[in-house]
């Protein structure tokens, strides 16, 4: 399958031009200023600078905290190297002050300089100035163009504190344009720039660069939109933290110039940079299983057509938020369908073919922010293969995290995938850049493979989504639960390709730390729909019919109980030692699960904790995840690397069979739990009933009333492979202790 990116991606330059080389400087240590004149964040921003340079081919110089001779050298060294078919770029990050109208970088080891001897100044700092005159005239040779970035426009720390009057304007002077020369100032002349938006700010790259960074590789970009879209984010970023800071910008430069290059038209032209689609089948199989990965969450989003009431077509975007098994759930936003009630829609596995969807609920009293949640029914118009994407509600952002947004933009294909960041957060809204179009309107805001927002506005300076909490709170408020998340492991998987080749820094989200009253580690289990059981072809008859179950959030133990963790229950409560338990140590069994225990023993130690034996359903949803696999890892088949099992009957367990509960993690199950195949069988909850799954109910079942038998679940470290399987069913009486059963508990989780 090939799928179209719209990704910012560097285009090379032609080949006719020359070298692409850069010098990039940070300084944020200064050895002779105060504490509270040191900048936090100017390593970082040459860090980003310098990695995103490198990316779109050009050959970096990085230099960060020079001094003064240092710097000096340096650039000599690489004005020796530019020819004049080359292609420069000078990024600086620290303090720059302006003196009688001339602006001057300050170096690491700028001397303490009384207020007021502004001559030794110049003579100690490294003027702008010159630096400019030493890539435009002279006798050496000159770059064809010189693109300066300046994030040097803090307050003047030479300046004592409280003194104010004519002569101490903070920033830099304004420039006169060089030709063959372009600057960019991170604010406007004899105005200040911001390291950090406020003190608790957490982004590491300053105001200017954080927004800078995700338009660097943009090919349809010239240098001047570039600095018009950068000037505009900022603006809206400081205003949003209210600050007031305005970059500004010196052309020198004739004709039309990208960082990444421009693209060049079908006749020859590049004065119309345009966003170029990239086929996965040419550039992204690099990374083995990426357009897979891309096309699990193109599956999830789905392209919207509505007519208004003046007869004008509406292209916007939504995505899948639930799946059942004859209705999509998609949620959009308001106004991509504001007056038509049966809009189409568009699905990625089945495209050029628009079915009819209908308008469940519209948010008519906000044009900006409203939603609208739509629903697809009738399984002919469902397509196999879709996906619904999780909504990560209790993601907490504050800025500067790495985004991912699909959707349909109007000058580049379907399913178009942009990467960008988060500018800041205000209530329930966030601000993104790059800007999108309106046909991202109702698209998906991806982070780690979640829906952290959705587009509500496109065609802005910044762009402008809804948080995913507000989103679940209105599909909630129609009966409708949205979607869970899909395996854990999978989703690591998925991220780590993503950040590999799209250069988004991607982290899978990890379960929250949690223990119940006996110390032992829990994982959250999220509420959500799973198959339970096995299709037709496969497994034994009590594992018939495969049935949908939803289950409501629950906690459940990372681990086994431990003979440590029982023999504390035992001294607590003074219940009667298992079975075989003569045979342990202490301190030499403490880490390995205990055995011998009935059902009754298993349930009383849960309780005890202020927890409960899991029900059937809760087990094999925390085993096997929302994906079908066959084994917790997945759908290989069992090995010793990745479970205890298929080993010859003895009865010294203790010291010849049972593995610590924190053994075997290849083998742990999408949630992160251990040993759910193999090593002890575990007691749950349920009676048996082999017909059970015909006449079970779909919400939080709980099994027969009464019984004969207990379930048991997992298999154990004397049984084969099928007894490992996550959908297997085993049952003995509840009174039995034999030495291969153990347990785990779990809990609601609290509200």
């Amino acid at each position: 399958m090939t799928a179209l990116l719209a990704t910012m991606l560097p285009l090379p330059a032609a080949a006719a031009d020359g070298k692409r080389v850069a010098f990039v400087v940070g300084i944020g240590t200064y050895d002779h200023l105060p504490p509270h004149q040191q900048l936090k964040n100017p390593r970082n921003d040459a860090e980003g600078v310098s990695k995103k340079l490198t990316d779109i081919g050009f050959q970096v110089v990085k230099a960060p905290d020079l001094t003064r001779s240092d710097f000096n050298a340096r650039w000599q060294d690489v004005l020796n190297g530019l020819g004049v078919e080359d292609t420069f770029v000078l990024y600086f990050s620290g303090h720059g002050v302006q003196i009688d109208g001339q602006n001057y970088l300050l170096p690491r080891d700028i001397p303490h300089i009384e207020y007021g001897r502004q001559a030794q100044l110049t003579r100690e700092a490294i003027s702008l100035d010159q630096l400019l005159a030493d890539l435009s005239t002279g006798d050496r040779p000159h770059p064809k163009r010189s693109v300066v970035i300046l994030d040097a426009c803090r307050d003047n720390p030479l300046i004592p504190t409280g003194y104010k009057g004519v002569a101490t304007r903070g920033g830099l002077a304004k420039l006169s344009d060089s030709d063959g020369i372009f600057v960019i100032y991170s604010a406007g002349s004899n105005k200040t720039a911001l390291d950090r938006l406020s003190p608790s700010d957490t982004v590491k790259y300053s105001v200017f660069t954080r927004v800078l960074l995700p338009l660097m590789d943009r090919s349809d970009l010239t240098i001047q939109k570039l600095s018009t879209e950068l000037r505009n984010q900022v603006v809206q970023l400081a205003k949003n933290a209210g600050h007031e800071q305005r970059p500004s910008y010196y052309d020198g430069i004739l004709g039309q110039f990208c960082l990444p290059g421009c693209e060049v038209l079908s006749d020859g032209r590049s004065d119309e940079p345009k966003k170029v689609p990239l086929t996965l089948s040419t550039s992204a199989t690099t990374v083995p299983g990426l357009a897979q990965d891309i096309a699990r969450l193109q599956s999830g989003v789905v392209k919207i057509t509505a007519k208004s009431p003046e007869g004008t077509t509406n292209v916007g975007t939504g995505f899948i938020v639930r799946l059942e098994n004859n209705a999509a759930y998609i949620v959009t936003a308001a106004h991509v369908v504001a007056g038509d009630a049966h809009p189409k829609v568009e699905f990625f596995t089945k495209r050029n073919m628009p079915v009819t969807a209908e308008v469940l609920g519209l948010e008519g009293n906000d044009e900006v922010r409203g939603l609208a949640l739509l629903v697809v029914r009738g399984t002919e118009n469902l397509p196999t293969g879709l996906t619904g994407l999780p909504l990560a509600a209790t993601t907490r952002l504050s800025g500067g995290e790495d985004i991912l947004v699909i959707g349909f933009p109007r000058n580049a294909g379907p399913w178009a995938l942009i990467k960008g960041n988060i500018s800041s957060r205000q209530g329930r809204d966030i601000y993104f850049s790059p800007f999108v179009d309106s046909g991202y309107s109702g698209a998906p805001v991806l982070e780690n493979g979640k829906a952290v927002a959705m587009v509500v506005t496109g065609g802005q300076s910044v762009g402008r989504g809804v948080m995913a909490r507000s989103i679940q709170d209105y599909i909630e408020g129609f009966g409708i639960a949205v979607q869970e998340n899909t395996s854990a492991a999978s989703m690591a998987t998925e991220s780590s390709r993503l950040s590999e080749s799209l250069g988004v820094s991607v982290r899978p989200a990890l379960p929250k730390a949690i223990t119940g009253k006996d110390g032992a580690p829990m994982v959250p289990i999220p509420a959500g729909e799973f198959w339970m059981g096995s299709p037709d072809d496969e497994g034994t008859p009590n594992e018939h019919p495969r049935h949908w179950v939803y289950l409501e959030a629950y906690d459940m133990d990372r681990f086994e109980v431990t003979v440590s963790r029982y023999a504390e229950f035992m001294q607590s409560t003074g219940r009667q030692a298992p079975h075989d338990w003569a045979k342990v140590k202490i301190s030499k069994h403490n880490s390995l699960p205990v055995v011998g225990v009935s059902w009754n023993d298993a349930d009383t130690y849960c309780r005890w904790a202020w927890k409960r034996l899991p029900t059937e359903a809760e087990w094999e949803k925390a085993a096997r995840g929302t994906d079908e696999r066959m084994y917790p890892w997945g759908d290989e088949q069992p090995s010793s690397g990745l479970a205890n099992f298929g080993k010859t009957d003895t009865r010294r367990v203790y010291d010849e069979r049972l593995a610590p509960v924190d053994s075997y993690e290849a083998g742990n199950s999408p949630y992160g739990l251990h040993h759910m195949a193999g090593n002890v069988y575990e007691w749950t909850a349920d009676w048996y009933d082999e017909n059970f799954y015909a006449k079970s109910p779909q919400r939080n079942p709980t099994g027969p009333s009464n019984g004969q038998y207990r379930m048991l679940r997992g298999g154990s470290w004397r049984f084969e492979p099928i007894a490992v399987r996550s959908a297997h069913r085993s049952y003995t009486t509840p009174t039995n202790q034999y030495y291969y059963i153990g347990f785990r508990c779990a809990r609601d989780s609290p509200k």
